[in-house]
């Protein structure tokens, strides 16, 4: 026995060592594994910073649009009935057109829809769409105080009346009743901004779409001093719509109102402020002239590295943002114009409608993608870039306004203190916040 279990004894014991050897060197190299992973992957994390709301903003933009029930609003259209406005109901006339299509969707699609005339006071009319349309003729708007009228105290009895769930639509020339420039222009533009403030209390989600149609006119114009002159051509109006914000952005695709007759230019205005971030933002890599030479970081919107020529002197390259959740017209936000950037040097030169294969660079699809062609100075490279879209009036508004109209008639694009009057609602929606959105751009390294 013992001589047997002398022979065999060794053999199990070396066994038995190498087979702990082998586990303690397999721990040992999953160990290892374990830590060069943790220090890989915390490094990358580490370098793909955390994008937090930015100072001046008021949140970051959400990645999923609201799709707001326009069956739980009423929607009211007030119709000014001054005599400065029986030139636009005097025949077959675009704002007759308008007003009509208008009112016929919002009976389709809303909770209810009212008809009102308004000057110093608002009157309701009974009448149904079909109707309310085919009496409209300077004969028969002739309800209330017709003369003179106060836009400001149209603006203050409309949002008076605007709750929660009401949208409100205004049909108006939208013109002042001041006959010193000088000094009244300045004193209404406040009492514009201080209307809505109020509006902007009850309601901190109340916002306002500003349109400017063009119709043929057939009547008197009456200039800052209330002298009439006989007008038988195209003038503009113009329709303020006021309520919930996202509300607004349903109504504006339900009633097709880009596709209304002679619709010329639109403001979008609200009180928010948004930073973007990797959900709605990203670097295009897709189709730039520069884009073989940047590497983004796993997020879509951070660089990792700029590999640069050494003859470079200005580097170009796209940044891709998706506009469908903010409350903005695409023609402002394609207006490189209204755009800040820094450092000081930077600047948006272009911003184009981004092309199919761009819109592969988002990290989630883009419903409203465009591209800012961002300029960067070789020589001022930063770790970081802030792309700011300002709010401000759109360049259509200061095209559109006549300073003074004493005396004449303007031109059929133009309108008598336009700017002032849209300047003051816009001074309301920027009383917190002065810009649309905010977006950071991390840059780790640049490489010549």
């Amino acid at each position: 026995m013992r001589s047997a279990l002398g022979t065999v004894e060794p053999i199990t014991t070396y066994l038995y060592i190498f087979m702990k050897q082998k586990i303690s060197l397999s721990i040992g190299a999953l160990l290892i594994i374990l830590i060069i992973g943790l220090l890989f992957f915390g490094k990358g994390s580490a370098r793909v910073p955390e994008h937090s709301k930015l100072d001046g903003t008021s949140k970051i933009l959400g990645s999923k649009s609201s799709d707001e029930s326009l069956k739980k609003y009423a929607v009211n259209f007030y119709m000014e009935n001054s005599a400065s406005m029986d030139g636009y109901v005097n025949g077959l006339t675009e704002f007759k057109d308008v007003l009509g299509k208008m009112i016929v969707s919002a009976h389709h699609s809303c909770k209810s829809a009212s008809l009102y005339f308004v000057n110093d006071k608002i009157y309701e009319t009974t009448d149904n769409a079909i109707s309310f349309i085919q009496m409209l003729s300077p004969s028969k708007i002739k309800v209330g105080n017709v003369g003179a009228t106060d836009v400001n105290q149209i603006f203050r009895n409309i949002l008076a009346r605007t709750g929660k769930n009401d949208i409100s639509v205004l049909f108006s020339d939208c013109i002042y009743s001041v006959r010193n420039v000088t000094n009244e222009l300045d004193n209404a533009k406040n009492a514009t901004t201080d209307a809505f403030l109020q509006a902007m209390g009850k309601n901190p989600d109340v916002a306002t779409i500003i349109l400017q149609f063009v119709s043929r006119f057939d009547g008197y114009y009456y200039d800052r001093n209330d002298s009439p002159m006989r007008c038988n051509s195209s003038r503009p109006f113009y329709v303020v719509i006021t309520g919930n914000r996202d509300a607004l952005k349903k109504l504006y695709d339900t009633f097709n109102i880009a596709s209304l007759p002679r619709l010329k230019n639109k403001c979008l205005l609200s009180s928010e402020s948004w930073t973007l971030n990797s959900n709605n933002a990203c670097i295009v890599i897709s189709d730039y002239t520069n884009a073989r030479r940047i590497k983004t970081m796993k997020n879509f919107l951070d660089v990792e590295k700029i590999s640069l020529e050494r003859d470079c002197s200005i580097l170009t390259f796209g940044v891709g943002v998706d506009f469908s959740n903010m409350f903005v017209d695409d023609t402002y936000a394609a207006d490189a114009s209204n755009y800040t950037v820094e450092p000081e040097g930077y600047k948006v030169k272009s911003v184009v409608k981004a092309s199919s294969s761009a819109t592969g660079d988002f990290s989630e699809t883009p419903h409203m993608p465009y591209v800012l062609n961002l300029e960067v100075p070789v020589n001022k490279f930063a770790p970081s870039i802030t792309i700011t879209l300002n709010k401000d009036i759109p360049a259509w508004v200061k095209k559109s306004n006549v300073d003074d109209d004493a005396g004449f008639v303007p031109s059929p694009t133009q309108s008598f203190a336009i700017q002032k009057m849209v300047e003051g609602i816009a001074a309301a929606y920027s009383a917190n916040y002065s810009n649309i959105f905010k977006l950071q751009i991390n840059i780790n390294k640049y490489n010549r």
